[in-house]
């Protein structure tokens, strides 16, 4: 470059400095001035090195949210590291040993009791965050619109983060992948410190979830950053398209959903699902609730009996799956303590077929009867 090769013949290139304080003033001015025009180049180089590494990033979770089914199905296969799941002489699927977070549970429940898995004793201190965050923000009550998304920020951080994900420090999730054996796309409504997304992917399981948290600041910023886990609510699932899962599942989370979005939340799992919903919901009050029931709750928002819960999915196109109840009538309560509340739901079973051969298979069925 020329001229910049002249401005640092005349600049940078002083004659020995002589003993007059002015003019040695003077030169240091101007070499300071020639270090600060030659840097230009390089912090434009690393400028526009770093907007473009950002735009790169961008573009990929763009592409993660317009691409088909089969081609995200294969892309959460490459994620996950899953590409077969394992099998045993009889080519029937096995599950791990452990999976992940499966020990970790267990030295946790060795360390604080069955009560551990969510017992109902409550320290002073956490309910106290409970009320001052609720009252510093009205929203998280049946009476808005919207769930409040900061204050579950709040109550992630203070009263799961630190714990293995609850469907293992009960012990169920074994069961219900047992349940399942040939499922392979799964769905976590509510995915919490992301704990049961990981488990289930150690199983071999393709999995997607949404967690109403800022996933980007917790547990779950690792599997946020690969797009398979996202900030929304279960009243809105509208970024799935219908029956993408083979399995939808949620656990303890639709108690959380305030009242009048309910229903609406039931109806979208219903509705991503292919065919199978397993669920586990609290049918009481949080133990993080004010004791006195004239008061309004502030962690569990909708409580309902469980034949409530039933008829809402048998509204949604569901039927209630006793076969896979049965897988859990052996829980052990004397380990993990109280026994969930299983809800299992085959659903579609009676809609006509989505795609033109079933349709025709069914008419042909309907004709013969």
């Amino acid at each position: 470059n020329p001229p910049l090769t002249l401005f640092s013949s005349f600049v940078c290139e002083m004659p020995p400095p002589s003993h007059s304080l002015f003019k040695q003033q003077r030169r240091q001015k101007l070499r300071l001035l020639c270090l600060l025009f030659l840097s230009i180049p390089l912090i434009v180089e690393i400028k526009s090195h770093y907007y473009s590494a950002d735009d790169d990033t961008s573009r990929q979770r763009v592409q993660i949210h317009h691409r088909s089914s089969n081609d995200m199905e294969q892309h959460l296969q490459q994620l996950s590291g899953q590409d077969d799941e394992a099998r045993d002489g009889n080519n029937k699927k096995v599950l791990p040993k452990f999976l992940a977070g499966e020990e970790d549970a267990m030295k946790y429940i060795d360390g604080h009791g069955k009560k551990g898995g969510g017992g109902r004793t409550q320290s002073a201190h956490r309910r106290g965050w409970v009320a001052s965050s609720s009252s510093s923000s009205s929203s998280n009550s049946n009476n808005n619109n919207k769930p409040d998304k900061k204050f579950y920020d709040v109550y992630l951080k203070n009263a799961i983060e630190n714990k293995p994900a609850y469907p293992l420090l009960k012990g169920f999730l074994r069961t219900v992948l047992e349940a399942y054996p040939e499922s392979r796309t799964w769905f976590d409504g509510g995915a919490g410190t992301c704990g049961t997304m990981r488990a289930l992917r150690s199983a071999g399981k393709i999995v997607r979830g949404i967690e109403i948290s800022d996933v980007t600041k917790t547990s779950c910023k690792e599997l946020a950053k690969e797009g398979v886990v996202e900030t929304g609510v279960l009243n809105d699932l509208s970024r799935f398209e219908d029956k993408r899962f083979d399995v939808v599942f949620s656990s303890e989370v639709l108690e959380h959903v305030p009242t009048h979005l309910a229903e609406q939340s039931v109806k979208e799992l219903v509705r991503i699902a292919k065919k199978d919903v397993f669920v586990t919901i609290s049918l009481r009050r949080s133990g993080l609730d004010p004791k006195d029931p004239k008061k309004p709750a502030i962690v569990h928002l909708t409580v309902w009996p469980r034949e409530k819960w039933e008829k809402a999915f048998v509204k949604a196109g569901c039927e209630i799956n006793r076969a896979a109840l049965k897988k859990f009538e052996k829980y052990d309560e004397t380990k993990y303590g109280a026994r969930p509340n299983f809800f299992a739901f085959t659903c579609h079973h009676h809609q006509k077929g989505t795609t033109e051969e079933e349709n025709e298979d069914e008419e042909e069925q309907e004709i013969q009867s």
